[in-house]
């Protein structure tokens, strides 16, 4: 019984580390898009003649 409920507890473990980490990447990504769209944005405004 016991080695039945330690393979659920890792599994669970398992699946909710796997998860966080794909939450980490997703918010990596996002951080790294709104990073470009920034500098992307700032070349504009530089490129504007003023």
């Amino acid at each position: 019984m016991k080695s039945v409920l330690r393979k659920i507890s890792l599994g669970g473990l398992l699946r909710i580390s796997v998860d966080a980490f794909d939450k980490g990447q997703a918010y990596k990504d996002r951080m790294e898009v709104s990073k470009k769209n920034v500098d992307v944005f700032m070349g504009y405004i530089k490129a504007l003649p003023v």
